[in-house]
């Protein structure tokens, strides 16, 4: 595999039985885990803050250009073209919360896929205040009882609060690890509650 990586810096998600197997094959870089998690949960005890304000993307004061380096800035990575092909699709819903200053400081995406799941992430903030508001505002774009698909990283405080208070309807299927080829890719994960879909592999 070697041969047609080179330098390049691959990534994948791997399954717990595939961890070792995927170290033979060279992936010997271990990174975080993520948690697929999905069902319902409540969001009226979630606390909002009005320090921001959330609005519609695509906007006259926010472009696809600012998006994308807010995105770059918590991903890393820049990937302009997955992030297109993401957010512009059908049934795809993007709020952006902005500061007083009119800076973004978060963005989250909800959509709907081909088997009619709806999916959220990703779903990114400066603080755990501004991505719970933006959680609120996403799941208000859900029809009440309707079941959402996500992806968080396991250390999460928010998904352990949102497990912790929805036991009976929002169930945990599998953890993932993030693996790489030479070397980590450090994130900001205290910024980062929902990842795109670990099945997106490095476009996370």
């Amino acid at each position: 595999m070697e041969q047609y990586i080179g330098d390049r810096n691959l990534g994948i998600f791997s399954v717990a039985e595939r961890v070792e197997p995927n170290k033979r094959l060279g992936f010997t870089v271990e990174s975080w885990k993520v948690r697929h998690v999905s069902g319902t949960f409540a969001t009226e005890k979630i606390e909002l803050s009005e320090d921001f304000k959330v609005s519609a993307f695509p906007s006259q004061s926010v472009q696809f250009d600012a998006l994308i380096q807010y995105d770059t800035k918590i991903h890393t990575i820049e990937r302009e073209r997955f992030l297109r092909f993401w957010i512009e699709g059908e049934s795809t819903i993007t709020l952006v919360a902005m500061s007083k200053a009119d800076e973004i400081v978060g963005y989250g995406v909800i959509k709907r896929d081909s088997n009619n799941t709806i999916l959220i992430g990703p779903l990114y903030g400066e603080t755990p205040a501004i991505i719970k508001s933006l959680l609120v505002s996403l799941m208000g774009k859900t029809t009440f009882g309707e079941i959402v698909d996500m992806w968080a990283p396991v250390g999460s405080e928010i998904l352990k609060e949102l497990l912790s208070e929805n036991k009976s309807t929002l169930k945990v299927h599998a953890d993932v690890t993030r693996m790489f080829y030479h070397h980590d890719v450090k994130v900001p994960q205290e910024k980062i509650f929902l990842i795109a879909s670990a099945t997106a592999a490095h476009h996370c």
